[in-house]
């Protein structure tokens, strides 16, 4: 695992205000069938569309890791981290 990689990143935490925004609308379940991840390179895009699938997909839920941080050993976790 290449902790390098946005998909292998479970402490970073691109931003917090979108990530809370993003709990909202979902737990609402008003949460939009598309959301646009703008910016520029390296600001967490990517890092950001991997922590929302981890929640999304049913990985335990990490509050320690920001409003959308998931657990690293949870089983939806591994499989992302894994690529299947």
């Amino acid at each position: 695992m290449s902790e390098d990689h946005p998909r292998d990143r479970f402490d970073l935490v691109p931003d917090a205000a979108a990530e809370a925004a993003f709990l909202d609308a979902w737990e609402r379940g008003r949460l939009h069938h598309a959301w646009l991840l703008c910016g520029v390179e390296g600001v967490g895009k990517a890092t950001f569309a991997y922590r929302a699938a981890r929640r999304l997909l049913g990985a335990a839920a990490d509050p320690a890791r920001g409003p959308l941080g998931a657990r690293r050993d949870d089983s939806v976790s591994r499989l992302i981290s894994a690529q299947a």
